[in-house]
């Protein structure tokens, strides 16, 4: 049932299209008064940041737009992203990532089952969201 769904799991990878946007989730383990998300190429080198206010614990969605700090369009390619997180008191709010992909099949293995994702293998109990 999952071959052909997009699925999000632990990772901060983004495999962007030029000309697309991205939904690039996460989740807070606090309430959180700052929340700046940072988009990096495939070299490291920051080309987006937006702050996302202040956000409650769970997970939260950012639409990225594809474009850098400028505005300008970005080439397709690989790309990653962090989140920053703080409370009132400016003490560091825990984060996670997750990055989305489209399940090509679902492998079992030793009594677990297992989707690739992306080309890789990922243990089904780490999926966090399963869409269309």
């Amino acid at each position: 049932a999952l071959i052909g769904k997009t699925v999000d799991a632990p990772g901060n990878k983004v495999d962007l299209k030029s000309g697309d946007t991205k939904n690039l989730s996460y989740s807070l383990d606090g309430d959180a008064t700052n929340v700046t998300i940072d988009i990096f190429d495939s070299t490291g080198v920051k080309v987006s940041t937006a702050d996302l206010a202040a956000q409650s614990t769970g997970l939260h969605e950012f639409v990225w737009n594809g474009r850098d700090a400028s505005g300008a369009l970005l080439p397709g390619g690989n790309y990653s992203f962090n989140i920053t997180a703080s409370d009132s008191s400016g003490n560091f709010v825990p984060t996670k990532t997750f990055s989305a992909g489209q399940v090509s099949e679902v492998i079992f293995e030793e009594g677990q089952a297992f989707a690739i994702v992306n080309g890789q293998k990922l243990a089904v109990n780490e999926i966090s969201k399963v869409s269309l």
